[in-house]
């Protein structure tokens, strides 16, 4: 069984930002836009302190420490441009997406097997559709997590931190009567977008938890569920009914570490294992199979992941040159 780990520079190839530039290119999408005007000031706002928006996750940095600000106002505005970031994510790598074109992903999934498990630290959705195109995924169980019965799904693609397709839905869409005493969240986000699922091939698939009425009505209140690129992420959503999703995360963090403890072989793709995102450090140092081949394909990086890897007694051998993507795919 093969587990591929994909980061960011995997999906650059197909048109996505680096994670260091993932702010920018946001903010220049949101500004090239005239009928954007509120997301215009917002992105204004933060130019005024930040004018490049280079180094997504500094920035982001400084703003979560402004959550934690004494100062109400502050904080409140602070919490405001992150919930505003989710949204605006979203929305940029819709528009950016295309229906149909060859790309390396549609390769790496011609090279995948059933029982193989993608883990993934991207929201786009470029690797699912290149393995539904090969009949190697479905929508209904290929997340790790079951939406509805069927047959199981050849590739299961595990994203860590989140989809553009995930959806945190308060109250199930209700904004009146006892229902909203009931819950908050449900007991995972929802897919409610159509057009995501036309792009994933499961056009006329309806999750059973997304409401009945048409968005966007039936989706206010709510946000995508997406883990924020924070230095200091968290794997769930406070909400006055307490600390919620908590569950969903860790079970899918659960299926990343069994996966990996169980895998032949590792191919790392585009992910640099930043110190910073210590839940996947831990996961990659601690719960790898070290009987397994590990290969890493991260062009400069490659080398320091390589030496950090053999210092764990991963790899045999730090080998040298910087392969990337597409190495990975002649060899």
């Amino acid at each position: 069984m093969t587990v591929f780990i994909l980061g960011a520079g995997a999906s650059i190839h197909a048109g996505y930002p680096s994670a260091y530039a993932l702010l920018r290119a946001v903010g220049e999408w949101i500004e090239s836009d005239q009928t954007k005007g509120e997301d215009r000031i917002r992105v204004a706002q933060l130019r005024k302190c930040f004018p490049t928006l280079d180094d997504c996750e500094s920035i982001l940095a400084v703003v979560e420490d402004k959550t934690h600000s004494a100062d109400a106002w502050e904080s409140v505005v602070a919490k405001d441009h992150l919930q505003f970031l989710r949204c605006a994510i979203r929305a940029y790598f819709d528009s950016i997406r295309r229906v149909s074109r060859p790309d390396l992903y549609e390769q790496l999934a011609s090279r995948a097997s059933p029982g193989d498990v993608v883990i993934t630290f991207n929201y786009d959705l470029e690797i699912e559709r290149a393995l539904r195109t090969r009949q190697l995924w479905t929508i209904r169980d290929g997340y790790g997590f079951t939406i509805e019965n069927g047959p199981k799904t050849p590739v299961t693609v595990l994203k860590l931190h989140g989809s553009t397709n995930w959806f945190n839905l308060l109250f199930g869409g209700c904004t009146v009567g006892p229902s909203c005493a009931d819950d908050s969240l449900g007991s995972r986000p929802i897919m409610p977008w159509r057009g995501d699922m036309e792009f994933l091939g499961e056009a006329g698939f309806i999750d059973p938890m997304a409401p009945a009425m048409p968005p966007p009505a039936a989706l206010v209140g709510g946000y995508p569920a997406l883990i924020a690129p924070l230095r200091e992420k968290s794997f769930g959503v406070a909400t006055g009914f307490g600390f919620e999703h908590g569950a969903f995360w860790d079970a899918l963090w659960s299926r990343a570490k069994e996966a990996l403890e169980r895998a032949a072989n590792i191919v790392l793709i585009g992910y640099s294992l930043p110190v910073a995102d210590r839940r996947a450090c831990e996961l990659v140092f601690s719960h790898t199979n070290k009987r397994s081949t590990f290969s890493v394909y991260c062009r400069e990086d490659t080398a320091a992941i390589r030496a950090r890897l053999v210092a764990e007694g991963i790899m045999i051998a730090s080998n040298t040159g910087e392969p990337g993507f597409i190495d990975y795919l002649a060899v």
